[in-house]
């Protein structure tokens, strides 16, 4: 569940629009709108990666591999939703920690 914060933001009929990120309730960090294509779900990367890390048990270069091919890279159409990199030094760093 999104929230009433988001329904508020942009409705309820375009909030059932939204496609999300199962798992990933944690890293959601807002909507995003793009030019006639409406509200996109907005997710933070290095949220999305510590998640894989606790809840998987994935290391460091595990998780981003996964959120890579699995996450980030499937497509889901118009609706898929962005990936943003708040901190791309810490997102990107493949490493085994």
């Amino acid at each position: 569940m999104i929230g009433k914060y988001f329904e508020t933001l942009i409705g309820e009929e375009e909030l059932g629009k939204l496609v999300t990120a199962d798992g990933f309730e944690d890293a959601l960090i807002g909507i995003g709108e793009r030019i006639n294509l409406g509200s996109v779900a907005v997710y933070d990367v290095d949220k999305c990666i510590d998640i894989l890390m606790s809840r998987d048990g994935m290391n460091r270069t595990e998780a981003l591999e996964f959120f890579d091919y699995n996450v980030k890279g499937s497509w889901v159409g118009e609706k898929t939703p962005i990936w943003v990199y708040m901190n791309p030094y810490y997102s990107m760093s493949y490493d085994n920690s």
